[in-house]
């Protein structure tokens, strides 16, 4: 009888803890489900591909990966080492994809903290729950994407530095700095909160008196520890790029209807909040609206992506703003509660089926289009007496324009099966069409040519897929359709060969 009243008293006392774990649970069920039903994506097989190159082949990188923006500089390779060094563990796509969704758990651990430390336990249930499992959310554990990846850091450097802040600690002080740098390193999105953070840590270091030693030291600091994450970028050649207009990303735009009414309860807000929960509110609101400007004004940006760095932020904030308004009356309790079953529910429509769903066993299914090549290639070494399999090319079409991504889906399992090279890393890529940085290897006696779109009539798009690439190159004919169908987007492959 004791044990179970010491267990109950501990249910009862740890009872938010129970609920975030059953929150974890749920979620990591939903993400795996999720992750074992996608075949491919181009952006997961191209990092892959190169990180796989460097760990295998040592062939190195001085710059990151090209990042989208109206005007882009060489970036740091610190993402891509990263990933290299758990394929010392398990060299393996499907690893480095699980590895992301540990880290999204985390960040909903990270989140929940952060929330909590900042504006309660209520507002932490909230967010860690619509992190959890909001649609958009979940989606970040199909993909192995920088901007997914370095959320949880840039959450983590949030947290770091409420903690530091509380606890008057400077070491925890620079170490949020640096958690931010890596951060930011990831993916450059983050660097629009850079001088928030520089500000905060100068008023931080004014509240506790600090001498003009610990400014001198705090600025070395940051100083060395970007001057070391952009070390090879200094042995390469500057880019300048320019990639186009911005676009809305779909993603904003099913927000955008609900805008007023966020903009109505934040405003509430932070008119009802006094004292220290006003100015976090201030800063919060402060970090969302140079993320808006920087990225979307500045770097010419709407993507969803570049605007990680502070959606936590932004979830956080709309969460304490619920519990705030309707905390002083059950009437008000009652419509908190439809609120963010409202929130979640918009968020993730299917959400019950998805759980359900979830607790099928489900397998990584193989992509069917690279199967067939792989078998294709196999088939011609034999018929026409290669010496191996270096005798093509890959090329894929988009809107009939160049799409130097979908390649990557293809050759990572090409060298995989066939263990073959085909492709090596560039150590300083300039051109935008090669987004991943790396140059094949192959001669080009036959190219498959991939036609790729997801809106758009397949038969017009393949026609003028197959001209663009036959005005480029006239001595090849069409000797074989390979593949012909529906999977996720519409796609078409194509053998061609060159003319004697």
């Amino acid at each position: 009888m004791y044990i179970i009243k010491y267990f109950c008293s501990l249910l009862f006392r740890y009872k938010f803890v129970l609920v975030l774990i059953i929150f974890l649970e749920a979620s990591f069920l939903i993400r795996l489900h999720q992750w074992n039903g996608v075949s491919f994506h181009d952006e997961s097989s191209g990092d892959y591909l190169v990180v796989n190159h460097i760990y295998k082949y040592r062939e190195f990188r001085l710059t990151g990966q090209p990042d989208a923006g109206s005007y882009v500089l060489n970036s740091s390779p610190f993402y891509l080492y990263f990933l290299t060094l758990f394929l010392y563990i398990r060299d393996s796509l499907n690893f480095l994809e699980l590895v992301n969704i540990l880290l999204q758990l985390a960040n909903i651990v990270i989140i929940y903290l952060l929330a909590k430390r900042l504006f309660g336990i209520y507002p932490a249930l909230i967010s860690s729950a619509i992190f959890a499992f909001g649609d958009y959310f979940l989606s970040q554990s199909n993909i192995l994407w920088q901007p997914y990846i370095m959320q949880p850091f840039v959450n983590l450097s949030y947290l770091v530095l409420a903690i530091a802040y509380q606890k008057r600690n400077y070491t925890l002080l620079i170490i949020s700095v640096i958690i931010f740098l890596l951060a930011a390193t990831i993916h450059r999105s983050a660097i629009a909160q850079l001088p928030l953070i520089i500000l905060l840590i100068l008023l931080i270091l004014k509240s506790w008196k600090a001498n003009s030693i610990t400014y001198i030291a705090t600025l070395i600091n940051i100083v060395v520890v970007q001057l070391l994450l952009y070390l090879p970028v200094l042995f390469s050649k500057l880019v300048v790029t320019y990639t186009g207009q911005p676009i809305i990303d779909r993603n904003l735009e099913k927000i955008f209807p609900f805008l007023p009414g966020i903009l109505i309860v934040l405003l509430s807000h932070f008119i009802l909040c006094k004292g220290a929960n006003r100015r976090i509110s201030f800063v919060i609101m402060t970090a969302i609206f140079l993320q808006l400007c920087v990225t979307a004004f500045f770097g010419g940006q709407t993507d969803i992506r570049y605007f990680t760095p502070i959606l936590a932020l932004f979830v956080i904030l709309v969460s304490a703003a619920i519990v705030r308004i309707t905390k002083n009356s059950k009437l008000y309790n009652i419509v908190g509660i439809i609120l963010v079953a409202l929130v979640i529910y918009r968020l993730s429509p299917n959400l019950y089926s998805k759980f359900i769903s979830s607790l099928e066993v489900g397998r990584k299914a193989d992509f069917p289009p690279a199967v067939m090549v792989i078998k294709k290639v196999a088939e011609i070494k034999k018929l026409e007496n290669f010496p191996d399999y270096k005798f093509f090319r890959i090329i894929s079409y988009r809107n009939w324009n160049k799409y130097g991504r979908l390649e990557a889906a293809f050759y990572v399992p090409l060298e995989k099966t066939l263990n073959q090279k085909f492709v090596a890393v560039d150590e300083n890529p300039t051109l935008f069409y090669n987004i991943h940085g790396y140059y094949e290897t192959n001669s080009d006696n036959y190219y498959f040519v991939i036609c790729y779109e997801y809106r758009r009539n397949l038969e017009r798009i393949n026609e003028h897929c197959l001209n663009s690439f036959l005005e480029e190159n006239k001595n090849f004919d069409i000797v074989d359709v390979i593949y012909e169908g529906i999977l996720h987007e519409n796609m078409s492959i194509y053998l061609l060969k060159k003319n004697a």
